[in-house]
């Protein structure tokens, strides 16, 4: 509801904004999501963050796992491929 108590179905509501974007990035995103135009992209991106509740606790759930562990923090990646290098 917005503040005069008027339901507002923000998914079908459109919205004109204007933002700055790296275009590198948005050149990856566009590739990673398949996607064909820079407003799919954006609100692909938007509904994998926000799109449903159980999806938004998913990506708090994920991103509360920052630096838990998830990998070594002395990990040496040339290291460990000369390594396997080396082991053939």
């Amino acid at each position: 509801m917005n503040r005069a108590g008027v339901h507002m179905d923000v998914y079908n509501a459109n919205m004109r904004t204007n933002i700055v974007l790296s275009a590198r990035l948005m050149r990856a995103a566009m590739r990673a999501a398949g996607t064909h135009t820079k407003r799919e992209t954006v609100e692909y991106a938007l509904k994998l963050v926000a799109g449903t509740p159980a999806r938004r606790r998913a990506y708090a759930r994920i991103l509360a796992a920052a630096g838990t562990g998830g990998f070594a923090s002395a990990y040496d990646v040339s290291k460990e491929r000369r390594r396997a290098r080396r082991l053939g």
